[in-house]
């Protein structure tokens, strides 16, 4: 009887003997080596280690430093800097902070100041008034650093120099005036959303943040090119004969003002965070109801035949009386139907709604009518959800 045949054993090819262990010993590895940086990350993060401030802003500069406050001829006081007064109401407090002093800087632009009228009316005043009669042992002062036109990126420097001056607290009102000024922000607007994203999150990183730490020399500022560079104070575009002309739809221009304007607000933080001073950030309010927006556009690419049918409505509309509302409401719905970006437009419907007393309608349409405001001199909803998310961050009140 001849025996069964005999089958060789089929073997993987020596290659792949030779490939399978060292692949799979990487990829342990890698595992391993990310796990480690994931605890490493999560250990320092609840050792309360924070992410350092930049040294310097990666997208603008300035063309000269000048600082708010001087010394006064006697070396006693520190007090508005002469040059400055232009944008900055007189201030003064002293060199050598006294022992039961409470000194409380607040950073912002005009509504801070307190104008159109002066800073003894403004809410700093009334801060002060109330602080002191809550702790009646003690001085309180509230120095008013509230800039005409100033933006966040000019309150960063604003920041770091009061630094030096004993600060007990800081509050920061910004995010009506990001827009004044001419910036452009280079590769920022050719960024997508995820590379945004990513650098945001890297840049908040504790690991880097130690790094820093140990190795400060090899921090490296990564400017965004180019970089505009500003004069000392404030260039308002609206200041210049036909300013407002300058102001046209764009959405990339936009999304890295908002960007920037996050940058600053975290910058302040981080310092304030670093010098163990408490900040407080107040959420700017805006008159949806009796500010029409500033500029208005059509939407890009409606034709000159859709133009004048969204004029005609909009002309019949307004001729039509407060007691035709609902027939107003008619032809202004129509309108939007063609053209749903004039801020103008949405105004006027917001407006309508308000007189129907469909009063959640109207802040929708009055708030989507600053948001589409060609010159915006409010701030956007998204520099809400930022100041939001930031409070939340790192555990900063948000008045």
């Amino acid at each position: 009887m001849m025996p069964p045949a005999c089958h060789p054993k089929t073997e993987p090819p020596a290659t792949l003997r030779r490939v399978r262990h060292p692949l799979l010993f990487r990829g342990a590895a890698i595992l391993l080596g990310l796990s480690l940086l994931v605890l490493l990350e999560l250990a320092l993060r609840l050792c309360g280690v924070q992410p350092l401030p930049d040294s310097q802003d990666p997208f603008i500069s300035f063309s000269s430093d000048a600082t708010l406050f001087v010394k006064d001829p006697a070396g006693t006081n520190y007090q508005t800097a002469p040059e400055r007064i232009d944008f900055f109401r007189p201030q003064s407090f002293p060199v050598n902070k006294p022992a039961d002093t409470f000194r409380v800087f607040v950073l912002g632009g005009s509504t801070v100041q307190g104008r159109p009228y002066a800073v003894e009316t403004s809410f700093t005043t009334w801060l002060k008034i109330n602080l002191q009669a809550a702790e009646p042992k003690r001085h309180i002062e509230v120095i008013n650093c509230g800039g005409v036109s100033y933006a966040s990126y000019r309150l960063v420097p604003i920041l770091r120099e009061t630094l030096q001056y004993q600060p007990d607290l800081y509050i920061v009102y910004t995010g009506h005036n990001e827009f004044l000024e001419e910036r452009t922000y280079g590769n920022l607007k050719q960024s997508s959303s995820i590379s945004l994203a990513t650098q945001k999150s890297l840049r908040d990183l504790r690991i880097a943040s130690l790094m820093q730490r140990l190795l400060p020399k090899t921090q490296e500022e990564t400017a965004v090119s180019p970089k505009t560079v500003l004069s000392a104070d404030v260039n308002a575009r609206l200041d210049f004969q036909k300013g407002l002309e300058g102001y046209h739809r764009d959405a990339e221009t936009r999304r890295g003002i908002i960007e920037h304007f996050e940058y600053n607000v975290r910058q302040m933080i981080l310092l304030a965070k670093q010098a163990d001073v408490p900040l407080v950030l107040v959420n700017p309010v805006s008159n949806l109801k009796n500010c029409p927006p500033f500029k208005s556009e059509f939407a890009i690419g409606l034709s000159q035949e859709q133009q004048d049918q969204l004029i005609s409505c909009w002309n019949a509309a307004n001729d039509c009386d407060w007691k035709k509302a609902d027939r107003k409401m008619q032809l202004w719905e129509e309108a939007v139907r063609i053209d749903q970006q004039h801020a103008g437009l949405l105004y006027s419907v917001g407006k309508t709604c308000e007189h129907l007393q469909r009063y959640p309608e109207a802040k929708d349409w009055l708030t989507t009518a600053k948001e589409e405001d060609i010159c915006p001199l409010r701030i956007l909803e998204p520099m809400h959800e930022a100041l939001s998310d930031m409070a939340q961050e790192y555990n900063v009140p948000l008045g």
